[in-house]
This record gives C-alpha cells, structure tokens and sequence, in this order.
C-alpha cells in the first residue's frame, strides 16, 4: 500500500479469495485467518487515504460450494468503506441463469454495496453473463479490448457497449467511434489478431457478399440493423464472390 501511494495511486484492488477452496488450499488459512488480513490491509489503505476495491476470486466456485464461506466475508467487509465488491467467474463456469441465481442473493442481502462482475469466457458466454449480471442488479462491469485475457479471454467490450445500448438503452460514457481504433491498437501491440468475424471490430463483419443483401440494401436498405458501420468508424463493403449478383456490381461502381 505504502509503494502505491508513493507511486502515485490512489485506489488498489485487493485480490482476497471468494471461496473456502481457495482460502483454504491456496493460503493455508481459515475463513477468519483470511479476513483478519483483508482488514489489516483495508485499515491502512484508509490511514493513508487510499481508496480499496476487493476481487473475491473464484466467488462464482464460492457461491456453487461454499456461499456462507462468502457471506461470512461480505459481512466481515461491509462496513469497511470497500468501494467495489468485484465478483468474479473466476474459471469462466456460470451460465446466465447461474449469474441472475448468485447476483440476486448478493444484492439482495447487501443492497447497499457495489457490485461488479467479472466473466471469463471459457464456455463462450462471458457476454451472456454480463448482461445478465446487470439484470441481476450488478453496478459494474469489467470487459477487456478485443475480449483478451486469461485462457479464452473476457467479455469483450465492443460487444458489450452495443448490445447494452440497443437491447437496453444504456447510457455509457463510451464513444462508439473510437472502439475500432482502439482495437486495432491493441491488436498491433498485442500480436493477437481479432478474427475476421468478431462482432463490431471483425474485418468481415460490415461486408456483405450474397447478392440476395446486396440486392435488399439497394432497395430500402432491407438488411441493415442498428450495427451501423458508421457509428463504429467504420464503412459498409460489397464483396464479389460465389454467391454475388449484379448488385454487388452496381454497389462497387457508386
């Protein structure tokens, strides 16, 4: 903490574990062994005035096996001035039913804390699961550029702002035009490429090649939807291929 502030933060995430597995395997300790910690270090951040958000890594585990374990936590931390109670899906294990199921019994016995989700995408359903965090109640949300991260990576967050803004009429404070950009950024530094087919940022993903679209866009723009290209800084194309017809030629020569 003390190297933190010297650094010049001013807010660390504390990572604790979220479930009696970890807590006693990992550090060898009890549930009381592991709070009284948790509060050492809560107490001096405060006396140094900096602020503590918490992971309570493998909670989605917890919360499977061993939710008095987490609640046992919860309560020991919840008038602490924690600012952020970060829930994670540690091994990326839940389905949205799972998340409405665990999100609601947390916000529901402490309705006065901030909660945030954190989803892995192991199964392919770290999107799902956010969004089904916010229904539940969850205040945050943690998305990564491009969905990288640990093994199959996280919620990514060009998906995530689209789908919270048109399904939900979300109000972010994300600037839509610059999300590919950014990605493409990332991409460069990273070395990982973003398939051609990944939702918003993909290559592919604005061009379309059948002739039957290509046809329906030059009459009423049949085949689009509120993915509008431009809104992402990014322009619809009309490829020609095995399937194109004589609209994809009249769209080319615009």
């Amino acid at each position: 903490v003390n190297w933190i502030q010297q650094a010049g933060g001013r807010v660390i995430n504390l990572l604790c574990k979220g479930s009696l597995k970890h807590c006693e395997k990992q550090l060898n300790k009890t549930p009381e062994e592991h709070i009284e910690d948790i509060l050492t270090v809560v107490n001096h951040a405060a006396e140094t005035d900096t602020e503590v958000n918490i992971y309570l890594e493998d909670w989605s585990n917890g919360m499977k096996e061993s939710p008095e374990y987490v609640y046992q936590i919860v309560d020991a931390l919840q008038h602490t001035g924690i600012k952020r109670f970060m829930l994670p899906d540690t091994l990326g294990i839940l389905n949205p039913l799972q998340v409405i199921e665990f999100m609601r019994k947390m916000v529901r016995r402490y309705p006065n804390l901030h909660f945030d989700f954190h989803a892995h995408n192991d199964y392919d359903l770290a999107v799902s699961n956010v969004l089904a965090a916010v229904l539940s109640g969850a205040k945050g949300l943690h998305t990564t550029i491009n969905g990288l991260g640990e093994r199959a990576g996280n919620a990514p967050l060009a998906s995530v702002q689209a789908i919270l803004k048109d399904h939900f009429n979300a109000i972010t404070n994300i600037d839509e035009n610059r999300l590919n950009d950014v990605s493409r950024v990332v991409e460069s530094y990273s070395g990982i490429v973003i398939p051609a087919n990944q939702p918003i940022v993909g290559e592919n993903v604005f061009t379309q090649v059948a002739g039957v679209h290509a046809d329906g866009d030059n009459k009423s723009n049949l085949y689009y939807n509120d993915l509008l290209p431009e809104r992402f800084g990014r322009v619809r194309e009309y490829a020609l291929g095995k399937t194109s017809g004589k609209a994809n030629i009249r769209k080319n020569l615009e």
